[in-house]
């Protein structure tokens, strides 16, 4: 009976310690998963910027050149 009560004490010890490891375990897969979740975000963010500064970057050009009117579109004439 000993013997049975003394493996009891042990397997008790030992379930305390997986306790305490798995609760490190799902801390850190809490952690990780709270990181991958920032890094998608911060990835979504930097795509929209990136659109962004193309975007404008396109409509700098645009604006610096000069208009091009098509031939047919009439002029105006002062009137003296």
């Amino acid at each position: 009976m000993a013997d049975l009560e003394k493996a009891q004490a042990q397997l008790d010890e030992k379930q305390k310690e997986l306790d305490a490891v798995q609760a490190m375990y799902d801390k850190a897969m809490r952690e990780k998963q709270a990181l991958i979740d920032d890094a998608n975000t911060c990835r979504r963010k930097m795509g929209a910027a990136s659109e962004l500064i193309s975007g404008l970057g396109d409509e700098k050009i645009r604006l610096l050149q000069p208009p091009s009117f098509p031939s047919s579109f009439p002029t105006l004439r002062q009137q003296s």
